[in-house]
């Protein structure tokens, strides 16, 4: 059955997508924290020359034209919108990944040189940029990371698997090795849990 409520998630694509700024900004702050929290998961192995906050750039570089292409999940954007950009960021990560064996190959003397000019960074606004360099360097102090760490370990992993990477729950369970109704037990704590230390954040649209 759809839903027929409107989520700040929707009023912030709709906007982006008509041209405004500012809901295009405030759809990048809203989101960043998260993507960031899922980029510092996805890189346990760091890659040389390459911050969290840089695949988060170029994840927005590449979802920010795309906006127009989505749809809501009965009724909801945000799930939607996660799921969207957490493929965004895997791919990002692991291009960012390849890259960095060939350079090391070529330096070795065994590889050939990068031919892919193509910056994605150079389709990222100004401002946009700006915002998501801002929020990496007050991660330490950004409420949505502080209380995302501060959750259990177990309940952290299934809620950047399920909650923002969108996994099903079959999947989750059988990555970190546990049954299906484990996986819905921590992920409902680690949602109650943020809905009531950040009423306003997009874990209320879960």
């Amino acid at each position: 059955m759809t839903s027929s409520r409107i989520d700040l998630t929707s009023l912030c694509i709709a906007g982006a997508c008509a041209g405004d700024g500012k809901s295009r900004d405030r759809l990048v702050e809203r989101f960043t924290p998260v993507l960031l929290a899922q980029a510092r998961f996805r890189m346990s192995r760091p890659i040389p020359g390459i911050e969290p906050e840089d695949i988060v750039q170029d994840c927005w570089a590449s979802a920010l034209p795309q906006l127009r292409n989505l749809a809501p999940r009965d009724g909801g954007w945000t799930p939607m919108l996660l799921k969207f950009l957490s493929v965004i960021l895997l791919r990002r990560v692991n291009d960012h990944l390849r890259r960095h064996v060939r350079r090391r190959g070529a330096d070795a003397g065994v590889g050939g040189r990068d031919t892919d000019q193509h910056d994605p960074m150079d389709a990222v606004p100004a401002e946009v940029t700006g915002i998501v360099s801002r929020l990496a360097r007050q991660h330490r102090e950004c409420v949505v990371q502080q209380q995302i760490a501060n959750l259990p370990d177990d309940e952290r992993r299934v809620l950047l698997l399920r909650g923002i990477e969108q996994l099903p729950n079959r999947e989750v369970a059988r990555q970190l090795g546990v049954d299906d109704a484990t996986v819905t037990r921590r992920y409902q704590k680690a949602l109650e849990r943020l809905r009531q230390s950040l009423p306003e954040s997009i874990f209320a649209e879960l």
